[in-house]
């Protein structure tokens, strides 16, 4: 019997173990999820960063480089008046189109991030949610191991209250 309860409070401290290390583990790939998504807010806020900045010095750059030009042809005794100043304002056109679709590159690249960011996010709930269960069903796992090994020991006791010796009301058929 000693040996039983021995066996039954070692599982016990087996299953919590178990179930410890389970938890913690799920644990742990919840706060990796939660590190992984702040990491995409990061590179989703640095992308628009960057495309502000590249859209900036397009603009500044198309707007230093049509000046130029016009300087250059006010020097050269050339009016701006008609053809070459619709060039220099085609010229302006496509510089901001460019400075436009610098905006619209970052601000695709930040949304994938924040949808991968998202996505991690649902990832750690799941992973806290998987960690909580995973211990309770280790534990009940266990409880349950528990139970049948108890009732396959009080079956290999047949006790009987039809005891055919006298003063012991109960005996033990094996």
């Amino acid at each position: 019997m000693e040996m039983i309860a021995i066996q039954a409070v070692m599982g016990g401290i087996g299953a919590g173990i178990s179930a410890y290390g389970t938890y913690f583990e799920g644990k742990a790939s919840e706060n990796a999820a939660r590190y992984n998504a702040n990491v995409k807010d990061i590179e989703a806020q640095i992308a628009e960063e960057q495309a502000a900045y590249k859209s900036s010095e397009i603009v500044n750059r198309n707007r230093y480089k049509t000046h130029l030009a016009a300087a250059g042809a006010i020097e050269s005794g050339l009016e701006l008046t008609g053809t070459y100043r619709d060039m220099l304002r085609q010229s302006t056109t496509i510089g901001q189109q460019d400075a436009d679709m610098a905006i619209y590159e970052g601000s695709i690249k930040a949304y994938g991030s924040r949808l991968t960011a998202s996505r991690y996010r649902a990832d750690a709930e799941n992973y806290g949610k998987a960690a909580i269960i995973g211990a309770g069903a280790k534990l009940l796992g266990v409880a349950a191991s528990s139970m049948n090994k108890a009732s396959s020991l009080s079956s290999d006791f047949n006790f009987s209250s039809s005891g055919s010796s006298g003063d012991i009301p109960y005996e033990a058929n094996w």
